[in-house]
Protein backbone atom coordinates (compact mmCIF):
# COMPACT_ATOMS: atom_id res chain seq x y z
CA UNK A 1 0.00 0.00 0.00
CA UNK A 2 1.18 3.62 -1.11
CA UNK A 3 1.17 5.94 1.73
CA UNK A 4 -0.15 9.78 2.04
CA UNK A 5 2.92 12.05 1.97
CA UNK A 6 2.17 13.34 5.04
CA UNK A 7 2.26 9.45 6.60
CA UNK A 8 5.61 7.78 7.34
CA UNK A 9 5.99 4.44 8.69
CA UNK A 10 8.02 3.00 11.35
CA UNK A 11 10.67 0.25 11.24
CA UNK A 12 8.03 -0.93 14.44
CA UNK A 13 4.86 -0.31 11.94
CA UNK A 14 4.10 2.39 14.27
CA UNK A 15 2.79 5.33 11.81
CA UNK A 16 3.69 8.79 12.45
CA UNK A 17 2.60 12.16 11.16
CA UNK A 18 4.51 14.49 8.66
CA UNK A 19 3.98 18.11 7.84
CA UNK A 20 6.61 19.83 5.80
CA UNK A 21 7.12 23.33 6.35
CA UNK A 22 7.31 25.65 2.92
CA UNK A 23 10.91 26.90 2.75
CA UNK A 24 10.25 30.51 4.17
CA UNK A 25 9.15 29.33 7.43
CA UNK A 26 12.55 26.80 8.23
CA UNK A 27 13.99 29.32 9.14
CA UNK A 28 11.31 31.28 10.88
CA UNK A 29 10.22 28.23 12.61
CA UNK A 30 13.84 26.72 13.68
CA UNK A 31 12.66 23.55 11.50
CA UNK A 32 12.09 21.71 8.61
CA UNK A 33 9.20 19.39 9.08
CA UNK A 34 6.54 18.71 12.19
CA UNK A 35 6.66 14.92 13.10
CA UNK A 36 4.10 13.33 15.56
CA UNK A 37 3.74 9.91 16.41
CA UNK A 38 0.46 9.07 15.88
CA UNK A 39 1.13 5.71 18.47
CA UNK A 40 -0.73 2.96 16.10
CA UNK A 41 -0.02 0.51 13.87
CA UNK A 42 -3.05 0.66 12.15
CA UNK A 43 -3.16 2.65 8.52
CA UNK A 44 -7.20 3.40 8.82
CA UNK A 45 -6.49 4.89 12.00
CA UNK A 46 -3.37 6.33 10.87
CA UNK A 47 -5.28 8.45 8.45
CA UNK A 48 -8.03 9.75 10.38
CA UNK A 49 -5.56 10.97 12.76
CA UNK A 50 -3.08 12.73 10.23
CA UNK A 51 -6.48 14.63 9.09
CA UNK A 52 -7.11 15.69 12.63
CA UNK A 53 -3.75 16.78 13.49
CA UNK A 54 -3.88 18.54 9.69
CA UNK A 55 -6.90 20.47 10.78
CA UNK A 56 -4.80 21.57 13.81
CA UNK A 57 -1.34 22.20 12.51
CA UNK A 58 -1.89 24.28 9.50
CA UNK A 59 -3.85 26.60 10.94
CA UNK A 60 -1.06 27.21 13.69
CA UNK A 61 1.57 27.50 10.33
CA UNK A 62 -0.56 30.43 8.87
CA UNK A 63 -1.00 31.94 12.31
CA UNK A 64 2.74 32.08 12.83
CA UNK A 65 2.96 33.79 8.95
CA UNK A 66 0.10 36.22 10.18
CA UNK A 67 2.28 36.98 13.79
CA UNK A 68 5.52 37.37 12.08
CA UNK A 69 4.01 40.35 9.58
CA UNK A 70 2.28 41.81 12.65
CA UNK A 71 3.72 41.18 16.17
CA UNK A 72 4.13 43.92 18.35
CA UNK A 73 5.26 43.53 21.64
CA UNK A 74 4.78 46.79 23.28
CA UNK A 75 1.24 46.75 21.90
CA UNK A 76 0.01 43.38 23.24
CA UNK A 77 -1.03 42.56 26.73
CA UNK A 78 -0.12 39.67 28.59
CA UNK A 79 -3.33 37.70 28.05
CA UNK A 80 -2.89 38.09 24.86
CA UNK A 81 0.37 36.89 24.86
CA UNK A 82 -0.37 33.92 26.50
CA UNK A 83 -2.90 32.79 24.28
CA UNK A 84 -0.61 32.92 21.04
CA UNK A 85 1.96 30.94 23.04
CA UNK A 86 -0.22 28.66 24.34
CA UNK A 87 -1.64 27.92 20.79
CA UNK A 88 1.60 26.90 18.89
CA UNK A 89 4.84 29.06 19.56
CA UNK A 90 7.59 28.43 21.86
CA UNK A 91 11.01 31.11 22.17
CA UNK A 92 14.23 28.94 22.13
CA UNK A 93 17.12 29.99 23.92
CA UNK A 94 18.90 31.06 20.47
CA UNK A 95 15.79 32.33 19.17
CA UNK A 96 14.35 29.45 17.12
CA UNK A 97 10.24 28.83 17.39
CA UNK A 98 8.61 25.78 16.45
CA UNK A 99 5.14 25.09 15.58
CA UNK A 100 3.99 23.44 19.14
CA UNK A 101 2.54 23.53 22.32
CA UNK A 102 4.24 26.50 24.12
CA UNK A 103 4.44 27.95 27.91
CA UNK A 104 5.25 31.16 28.98
CA UNK A 105 6.81 32.05 32.28
CA UNK A 106 4.61 34.51 34.31
CA UNK A 107 5.49 37.84 34.31
CA UNK A 108 8.11 37.02 31.42
CA UNK A 109 5.84 37.54 28.57
CA UNK A 110 6.73 40.90 27.04
CA UNK A 111 10.74 39.68 27.45
CA UNK A 112 10.28 36.28 25.80
CA UNK A 113 7.77 38.06 22.61
CA UNK A 114 10.83 40.92 22.35
CA UNK A 115 12.73 37.88 22.21
CA UNK A 116 10.53 36.79 19.33
CA UNK A 117 10.31 39.75 17.37
CA UNK A 118 14.57 39.55 17.27
CA UNK A 119 14.23 36.51 16.00
CA UNK A 120 12.12 37.05 13.44
CA UNK A 121 14.44 40.05 12.15
CA UNK A 122 17.12 37.59 12.12
CA UNK A 123 15.20 35.03 10.67
CA UNK A 124 13.89 37.35 7.25
CA UNK A 125 18.09 38.28 7.04
CA UNK A 126 18.27 34.57 6.67
CA UNK A 127 15.58 34.15 4.15
CA UNK A 128 16.27 37.28 2.17
CA UNK A 129 20.21 35.48 1.56
CA UNK A 130 18.57 32.27 0.79
CA UNK A 131 16.18 34.31 -1.45
CA UNK A 132 19.10 35.45 -3.17
CA UNK A 133 20.41 32.25 -3.90
CA UNK A 134 19.45 30.04 -7.20
CA UNK A 135 15.35 29.09 -7.51
CA UNK A 136 13.44 28.53 -10.51
CA UNK A 137 10.61 30.04 -11.55
CA UNK A 138 7.99 28.34 -9.93
CA UNK A 139 9.91 28.46 -6.56
CA UNK A 140 10.75 32.32 -6.97
CA UNK A 141 6.98 33.01 -6.95
CA UNK A 142 6.19 30.50 -3.73
CA UNK A 143 8.88 32.19 -1.91
CA UNK A 144 7.63 35.95 -3.22
CA UNK A 145 3.77 34.44 -1.93
CA UNK A 146 4.99 33.04 1.69
CA UNK A 147 7.46 36.13 2.02
CA UNK A 148 4.44 37.99 1.30
CA UNK A 149 2.56 36.30 4.27
CA UNK A 150 5.37 36.62 7.18
CA UNK A 151 5.64 40.25 5.77
CA UNK A 152 9.18 40.36 4.11
CA UNK A 153 9.29 43.13 1.83
CA UNK A 154 8.83 42.25 -2.30
CA UNK A 155 11.60 40.70 -3.86
CA UNK A 156 13.60 42.60 -6.14
CA UNK A 157 12.67 41.60 -10.00
CA UNK A 158 15.91 40.41 -11.68
CA UNK A 159 17.05 42.43 -14.17
CA UNK A 160 15.54 41.39 -17.81
CA UNK A 161 18.16 39.88 -19.93
CA UNK A 162 19.37 41.27 -23.32
CA UNK A 163 19.71 38.03 -25.37
CA UNK A 164 17.92 35.11 -23.70
CA UNK A 165 19.67 32.21 -25.73
CA UNK A 166 19.64 28.67 -25.28
CA UNK A 167 22.71 26.61 -23.42
CA UNK A 168 24.17 25.36 -26.88
CA UNK A 169 23.96 28.06 -28.79
CA UNK A 170 25.87 30.34 -26.31
CA UNK A 171 28.19 27.96 -26.34
CA UNK A 172 28.68 27.82 -29.64
CA UNK A 173 28.19 31.89 -30.12
CA UNK A 174 31.03 31.92 -27.20
CA UNK A 175 33.64 29.78 -28.98
CA UNK A 176 33.12 31.75 -32.65
CA UNK A 177 33.72 35.07 -30.41
CA UNK A 178 37.26 33.54 -29.09
CA UNK A 179 38.05 33.17 -32.66
CA UNK A 180 41.37 31.51 -33.86
CA UNK A 181 41.84 28.82 -30.75
CA UNK A 182 44.39 26.10 -31.09
CA UNK A 183 42.29 22.73 -32.05
CA UNK A 184 43.21 21.40 -28.94
CA UNK A 185 41.79 24.10 -26.57
CA UNK A 186 38.47 24.23 -28.47
CA UNK A 187 38.16 20.72 -28.11
CA UNK A 188 38.89 21.29 -24.19
CA UNK A 189 36.04 24.00 -23.72
CA UNK A 190 33.10 22.41 -26.04
CA UNK A 191 34.01 19.28 -23.67
CA UNK A 192 33.58 21.37 -20.44
CA UNK A 193 31.03 23.22 -21.65
CA UNK A 194 29.17 20.15 -23.03
CA UNK A 195 29.78 18.43 -19.83
CA UNK A 196 28.58 22.03 -17.77
CA UNK A 197 25.23 21.77 -20.24
CA UNK A 198 24.27 18.44 -18.82
CA UNK A 199 24.62 19.46 -15.37
CA UNK A 200 22.87 22.43 -15.09
CA UNK A 201 19.63 21.40 -17.45
CA UNK A 202 20.63 20.11 -20.58
CA UNK A 203 21.86 21.87 -23.96
CA UNK A 204 18.29 23.33 -24.49
CA UNK A 205 18.15 25.21 -21.10
CA UNK A 206 17.88 28.98 -21.09
CA UNK A 207 21.19 30.19 -20.13
CA UNK A 208 19.73 33.58 -18.00
CA UNK A 209 17.73 30.86 -16.17
CA UNK A 210 21.34 28.94 -14.56
CA UNK A 211 21.58 29.20 -10.90
CA UNK A 212 24.36 29.62 -7.95
CA UNK A 213 23.22 26.48 -6.63
CA UNK A 214 23.74 24.76 -10.00
CA UNK A 215 26.84 25.39 -10.27
CA UNK A 216 27.81 24.04 -7.10
CA UNK A 217 26.29 20.99 -7.70
CA UNK A 218 27.92 20.84 -11.38
CA UNK A 219 31.66 21.53 -9.67
CA UNK A 220 30.52 18.92 -6.90
CA UNK A 221 29.58 16.37 -9.32
CA UNK A 222 33.08 16.40 -10.98
CA UNK A 223 34.75 14.92 -7.95
CA UNK A 224 32.99 12.50 -8.29
CA UNK A 225 32.77 11.65 -12.17
CA UNK A 226 34.60 8.67 -13.45
CA UNK A 227 36.23 8.03 -16.48
CA UNK A 228 37.53 4.57 -17.32
CA UNK A 229 36.76 3.77 -13.68
CA UNK A 230 38.64 6.50 -12.43
CA UNK A 231 37.65 9.72 -10.96
CA UNK A 232 38.64 12.96 -12.75
CA UNK A 233 42.18 14.45 -11.71
CA UNK A 234 41.91 17.27 -10.18
CA UNK A 235 43.88 19.44 -12.80
CA UNK A 236 41.14 18.52 -15.57
CA UNK A 237 38.53 19.42 -12.52
CA UNK A 238 39.72 22.56 -12.26
CA UNK A 239 40.24 23.08 -16.11
CA UNK A 240 36.57 22.14 -16.56
CA UNK A 241 34.91 24.31 -14.36
CA UNK A 242 37.43 27.10 -14.83
CA UNK A 243 36.42 27.04 -18.91
CA UNK A 244 32.50 27.16 -17.62
CA UNK A 245 33.52 30.25 -15.20
CA UNK A 246 34.94 32.16 -18.28
CA UNK A 247 31.62 31.37 -20.61
CA UNK A 248 29.29 32.04 -17.92
CA UNK A 249 31.28 35.37 -17.65
CA UNK A 250 30.78 35.87 -21.00
CA UNK A 251 27.14 35.13 -20.74
CA UNK A 252 27.11 38.23 -17.89
CA UNK A 253 29.26 40.72 -20.21
CA UNK A 254 27.02 40.15 -23.61
CA UNK A 255 23.80 40.16 -22.19
CA UNK A 256 22.67 36.10 -21.98
CA UNK A 257 22.63 35.97 -18.29
CA UNK A 258 21.89 39.13 -15.97
CA UNK A 259 24.56 38.23 -13.07
CA UNK A 260 26.40 37.79 -11.23
CA UNK A 261 28.76 34.92 -12.14
CA UNK A 262 27.14 32.23 -10.84
CA UNK A 263 30.29 30.22 -11.10
CA UNK A 264 32.53 33.08 -9.89
CA UNK A 265 34.35 31.80 -6.43
CA UNK A 266 32.84 28.45 -6.84
CA UNK A 267 35.02 25.68 -5.30
CA UNK A 268 37.53 23.68 -7.16
CA UNK A 269 40.53 21.41 -6.58
CA UNK A 270 43.83 23.78 -5.24
CA UNK A 271 46.95 22.97 -7.45
CA UNK A 272 49.29 21.09 -6.04
CA UNK A 273 52.77 19.83 -7.11
CA UNK A 274 51.75 16.64 -7.28
CA UNK A 275 48.47 17.90 -9.19
CA UNK A 276 50.45 19.54 -11.63
CA UNK A 277 52.96 16.84 -12.06
CA UNK A 278 55.32 20.02 -13.77
CA UNK A 279 58.06 19.31 -16.36
CA UNK A 280 62.04 19.88 -14.36
CA UNK A 281 64.60 20.88 -16.03
CA UNK A 282 67.36 18.01 -16.79
CA UNK A 283 70.24 18.00 -14.48
CA UNK A 284 74.32 17.93 -16.15
CA UNK A 285 74.50 14.39 -15.67
CA UNK A 286 70.89 13.44 -17.60
CA UNK A 287 72.04 15.56 -20.31
CA UNK A 288 75.52 13.87 -20.78
CA UNK A 289 73.06 10.78 -20.79
CA UNK A 290 70.11 12.35 -23.57
CA UNK A 291 72.92 13.28 -25.57
CA UNK A 292 75.63 10.28 -25.13
CA UNK A 293 77.12 10.46 -28.88
CA UNK A 294 77.23 7.00 -29.88
CA UNK A 295 73.24 6.83 -29.29
CA UNK A 296 72.21 9.87 -30.20
CA UNK A 297 74.00 9.84 -34.01
CA UNK A 298 72.04 6.55 -34.28
CA UNK A 299 69.30 8.68 -35.00
CA UNK A 300 66.54 6.62 -37.20
CA UNK A 301 64.59 10.35 -38.15
CA UNK A 302 65.81 14.05 -38.66
CA UNK A 303 63.14 14.95 -35.99
CA UNK A 304 64.94 12.54 -33.50
CA UNK A 305 68.34 14.44 -33.72
CA UNK A 306 67.44 18.03 -34.47
CA UNK A 307 64.45 18.37 -31.86
CA UNK A 308 65.84 17.75 -28.92
CA UNK A 309 69.25 19.89 -29.76
CA UNK A 310 66.62 22.87 -30.93
CA UNK A 311 64.80 22.58 -27.64
CA UNK A 312 68.55 22.62 -26.02
CA UNK A 313 69.48 25.65 -27.51
CA UNK A 314 65.99 27.63 -27.69
CA UNK A 315 63.63 26.53 -25.13
CA UNK A 316 60.96 26.47 -27.52
CA UNK A 317 57.96 23.92 -26.77
CA UNK A 318 57.55 20.48 -29.00
CA UNK A 319 54.88 21.77 -31.37
CA UNK A 320 56.79 25.40 -31.70
CA UNK A 321 59.68 22.75 -32.83
CA UNK A 322 57.47 20.81 -35.01
CA UNK A 323 55.45 23.70 -36.85
CA UNK A 324 58.40 25.28 -38.12
CA UNK A 325 58.91 26.18 -41.58
CA UNK A 326 61.87 26.94 -43.82
CA UNK A 327 60.63 30.61 -44.24
CA UNK A 328 60.86 30.79 -40.06
CA UNK A 329 64.52 29.74 -40.55
CA UNK A 330 65.79 33.01 -42.85
CA UNK A 331 67.95 35.46 -41.55
CA UNK A 332 67.15 38.60 -39.92
CA UNK A 333 69.80 42.08 -39.94
CA UNK A 334 72.43 39.09 -41.61
CA UNK A 335 72.23 36.71 -38.49
CA UNK A 336 70.43 33.27 -38.76
CA UNK A 337 67.00 33.43 -37.00
CA UNK A 338 64.48 31.23 -35.96
CA UNK A 339 61.11 32.59 -35.97
CA UNK A 340 58.08 31.45 -33.81
CA UNK A 341 54.76 32.41 -35.56
CA UNK A 342 51.11 32.34 -35.58
CA UNK A 343 49.87 31.72 -39.01
CA UNK A 344 46.33 29.79 -38.50
CA UNK A 345 44.99 30.89 -42.17
CA UNK A 346 48.76 30.95 -44.12
CA UNK A 347 49.16 28.34 -46.90
CA UNK A 348 51.63 26.62 -44.05
CA UNK A 349 49.50 27.17 -41.05
CA UNK A 350 51.77 27.29 -37.60
CA UNK A 351 50.02 28.43 -34.26
CA UNK A 352 50.81 29.14 -30.98
CA UNK A 353 49.97 29.12 -27.28
CA UNK A 354 49.38 32.75 -27.09
CA UNK A 355 50.30 35.93 -28.02
CA UNK A 356 53.66 36.44 -25.97
CA UNK A 357 54.46 32.49 -27.87
CA UNK A 358 55.58 34.73 -30.83
CA UNK A 359 58.98 35.90 -31.01
CA UNK A 360 62.25 35.67 -33.45
CA UNK A 361 65.46 34.84 -31.99
CA UNK A 362 69.00 34.06 -33.14
CA UNK A 363 69.84 30.45 -33.63
CA UNK A 364 72.38 29.51 -30.93
CA UNK A 365 75.95 29.14 -32.71
CA UNK A 366 76.16 25.38 -31.03
CA UNK A 367 72.93 24.80 -33.69
CA UNK A 368 74.97 26.12 -37.13
CA UNK A 369 78.19 24.51 -35.91
CA UNK A 370 76.19 21.05 -35.41
CA UNK A 371 75.68 21.94 -38.90
CA UNK A 372 71.97 23.06 -38.71
CA UNK A 373 71.56 25.30 -41.70
CA UNK A 374 72.81 22.12 -44.06
CA UNK A 375 70.05 20.13 -42.71
CA UNK A 376 67.64 23.31 -43.95
CA UNK A 377 69.23 23.11 -47.67
CA UNK A 378 68.95 19.27 -47.64
CA UNK A 379 65.47 19.48 -46.81
CA UNK A 380 64.43 22.31 -49.49
CA UNK A 381 66.51 19.82 -52.05
CA UNK A 382 64.06 17.15 -51.04
CA UNK A 383 60.62 19.43 -51.50
CA UNK A 384 59.96 19.86 -48.30
CA UNK A 385 59.02 23.44 -47.14
CA UNK A 386 58.83 22.65 -43.30
CA UNK A 387 61.72 21.62 -41.01
CA UNK A 388 60.77 18.66 -40.60
CA UNK A 389 58.60 17.74 -43.61
CA UNK A 390 57.64 14.48 -42.55
CA UNK A 391 55.80 15.16 -39.40
CA UNK A 392 51.96 15.20 -39.67
CA UNK A 393 48.89 17.79 -38.74
CA UNK A 394 46.63 15.58 -35.77
CA UNK A 395 43.15 16.52 -35.67
CA UNK A 396 44.18 19.52 -33.95
CA UNK A 397 46.48 20.79 -36.22
CA UNK A 398 49.52 19.76 -34.05
CA UNK A 399 53.03 18.24 -35.51
CA UNK A 400 53.85 17.53 -32.08
CA UNK A 401 52.82 13.75 -32.10
CA UNK A 402 56.11 12.22 -33.09
CA UNK A 403 58.70 14.16 -31.37
CA UNK A 404 56.93 13.77 -27.87
CA UNK A 405 56.37 10.00 -28.25
CA UNK A 406 60.10 9.31 -29.63
CA UNK A 407 61.50 10.90 -27.40
CA UNK A 408 59.71 10.46 -24.20
CA UNK A 409 58.94 6.95 -24.07
CA UNK A 410 61.75 5.51 -26.22
CA UNK A 411 64.83 8.14 -25.68
CA UNK A 412 64.53 8.75 -22.43
CA UNK A 413 63.80 5.04 -20.84
CA UNK A 414 66.73 3.87 -23.13
CA UNK A 415 69.15 6.16 -21.31
CA UNK A 416 67.54 6.04 -17.60
CA UNK A 417 66.27 9.64 -17.51
CA UNK A 418 62.81 9.12 -18.07
CA UNK A 419 60.16 10.22 -14.96
CA UNK A 420 56.74 10.10 -15.97
CA UNK A 421 55.71 14.00 -16.01
CA UNK A 422 58.77 14.60 -14.61
CA UNK A 423 61.37 14.64 -17.34
CA UNK A 424 59.91 14.53 -20.04
CA UNK A 425 60.45 16.58 -23.63
CA UNK A 426 59.24 19.49 -21.87
CA UNK A 427 62.21 19.73 -19.38
CA UNK A 428 64.17 21.39 -22.16
CA UNK A 429 62.22 24.48 -21.70
CA UNK A 430 62.75 24.15 -17.82
CA UNK A 431 66.60 23.46 -18.75
CA UNK A 432 66.82 26.88 -20.52
CA UNK A 433 65.21 28.65 -18.13
CA UNK A 434 67.19 27.28 -15.06
CA UNK A 435 70.40 28.10 -17.26
CA UNK A 436 69.56 31.49 -17.83
CA UNK A 437 69.15 32.48 -14.12
CA UNK A 438 72.18 30.88 -13.10
CA UNK A 439 73.81 32.83 -15.46
CA UNK A 440 72.14 35.82 -14.50
CA UNK A 441 70.22 36.85 -17.55
CA UNK A 442 67.44 39.37 -16.81
CA UNK A 443 64.31 37.62 -15.96
CA UNK A 444 62.75 40.21 -19.11
CA UNK A 445 65.06 38.48 -20.67
CA UNK A 446 64.60 34.84 -20.01
CA UNK A 447 60.54 35.36 -20.72
CA UNK A 448 60.54 36.82 -23.96
CA UNK A 449 63.31 34.35 -25.37
CA UNK A 450 61.44 31.44 -24.16
CA UNK A 451 57.87 33.05 -25.11
CA UNK A 452 56.62 33.67 -21.46
CA UNK A 453 54.36 36.61 -20.85
CA UNK A 454 56.56 39.04 -19.57
CA UNK A 455 56.13 40.08 -15.43
CA UNK A 456 55.78 43.05 -14.50
CA UNK A 457 53.27 46.48 -15.95
CA UNK A 458 56.42 48.30 -16.97
CA UNK A 459 57.54 44.95 -18.81
CA UNK A 460 54.24 44.04 -20.48
CA UNK A 461 53.18 47.82 -21.32
CA UNK A 462 56.18 50.17 -21.69
CA UNK A 463 58.93 47.80 -23.08
CA UNK A 464 59.22 47.38 -26.97
CA UNK A 465 60.40 43.24 -27.86
CA UNK A 466 63.75 42.61 -28.26
CA UNK A 467 65.36 42.14 -31.45
CA UNK A 468 67.81 39.30 -32.57
CA UNK A 469 70.85 40.90 -32.37
CA UNK A 470 69.93 41.92 -28.73
CA UNK A 471 69.07 38.52 -28.04
CA UNK A 472 72.68 37.84 -29.75
CA UNK A 473 74.45 40.27 -27.37
CA UNK A 474 72.39 39.63 -24.01
CA UNK A 475 71.06 36.28 -23.63
CA UNK A 476 73.07 33.62 -26.19
CA UNK A 477 76.20 34.20 -24.12
CA UNK A 478 74.50 32.92 -21.09
CA UNK A 479 72.83 30.25 -22.48
CA UNK A 480 75.79 27.56 -22.04
CA UNK A 481 76.57 24.34 -20.59
CA UNK A 482 79.93 23.86 -19.09
CA UNK A 483 80.76 20.27 -18.57
CA UNK A 484 78.34 18.71 -21.20
CA UNK A 485 80.32 18.14 -24.15
CA UNK A 486 78.97 17.88 -27.85
CA UNK A 487 82.04 17.62 -30.05
CA UNK A 488 80.44 14.04 -30.61
CA UNK A 489 77.43 15.03 -32.49
CA UNK A 490 77.57 16.20 -36.07
CA UNK A 491 74.93 16.30 -38.93
CA UNK A 492 76.22 14.71 -42.26
CA UNK A 493 75.50 16.27 -45.36
CA UNK A 494 72.56 14.23 -46.96
CA UNK A 495 72.06 11.77 -44.99
CA UNK A 496 67.54 11.82 -45.00
CA UNK A 497 67.62 13.53 -48.41
CA UNK A 498 66.42 10.12 -49.97
CA UNK A 499 64.11 9.01 -46.63
CA UNK A 500 63.20 12.79 -46.77
CA UNK A 501 61.63 12.84 -50.63
CA UNK A 502 59.60 9.69 -50.08
CA UNK A 503 58.24 11.01 -46.72
CA UNK A 504 57.24 14.42 -47.54
CA UNK A 505 53.62 15.25 -45.52
CA UNK A 506 50.96 17.97 -46.15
Amino acid sequence: MRLASHLRRSRHGVYSFRLVLPASLRAVLGQREIKRSLGTKSPTAARLLAYHLSARMIPIVEEAKRLAAHFDPDRIDADSIRKLIVEGLRIGADGSVSADRLETTPGREAEELRAFSTMIDRARTRLGQRMAGEPTAAQLAERDELAAAIGLPPRAPSPPVDVPQRLDEAIAAWLSHLGSLAGSTRKAYATALAGFARAVGGPDALVHSIARAQCIRYAEGLLTQTSAGKTLHPKTVRAQINASELFMKWAVGNGRHAGPNPLEGVARPSPTRSDEGGAEAFTLDELKLIFEPERFNDAKRPHQFWAPLIALFTGARANEIAQLRLQDLEPVDDLPCLRIAHDPRGENPTRTKNADSTRTIPIHSELLRLGLLDYIEDVRSAGGTRLFPHLPADSMGKREKYISRDFNEKHLPEVGVHQPRRKVFHSFRDTVETTLHANDAKPVQIDEFVGHKAEGMGAARYKAKYTPAQFAELVLPRLRYPGLDLSGLCYSRGRWNDWLSANIKP
